[in-house]
């Protein structure tokens, strides 16, 4: 399968209604059931209220945004398509990785099978708010991509005098 994100871009939007966090923020140890399923966090769950747009990032994470956040990104990548800017068979590659899901009324949503086994996803994940959207990891990659991340940030948090 293709990329699911155009390489410097991130799909972002304004700034969220009242009430809203203006991020995604923290990390939640998951489980994918039998199904194929995925809680989705109390906490960001009024953000995802109905349903989610799943795009991937091979070998690496499953990206799980608000619908209206992808929709704006969308917007980007059309007007780069109509601009020539981006090929035809990328702009189409990125809409077939990125399917919708729905969340069921216990907050679930459904991962597909092909993109968990794109990503090595079975039954332990991570799910790791990513400022634009949620990233979620088999949980074997997230402690590969955990280990080098914490020294990187601790040395620019260093850096800044935090």
């Amino acid at each position: 399968m293709g990329g699911g994100t155009v390489p410097g871009m991130s799909p972002t939007v304004a700034a969220p209604a009242s009430g809203q966090l203006a991020r995604l923020t923290g990390r939640f140890a998951a489980r994918i059931d039998g199904k194929g399923r995925l809680l989705v966090p109390a906490v960001h769950r009024p953000r995802f209220r109905n349903s989610v747009v799943l795009s991937l990032w091979p070998g690496h994470h499953i990206a799980c945004y608000e619908p209206e956040r992808w929709d704006a990104f969308v917007e980007t990548l059309r007007e780069r398509r109509l601009a020539r800017e981006l090929p035809r068979p990328t702009f189409d590659q990125i809409m077939g990785d990125s399917p919708e899901a729905p969340v069921d009324g216990n907050g679930r949503i459904l991962v597909p099978q092909w993109m968990r086994t794109e990503v090595g996803l079975q039954s332990d994940a991570v799910l790791q708010g990513n400022d634009d959207h949620l990233g979620i990891y088999s949980a074997e990659t997230f402690a590969e991509i955990d280990r080098s991340s914490r020294l990187e940030a601790a040395a620019l948090l260093t850096e800044l005098g935090v």
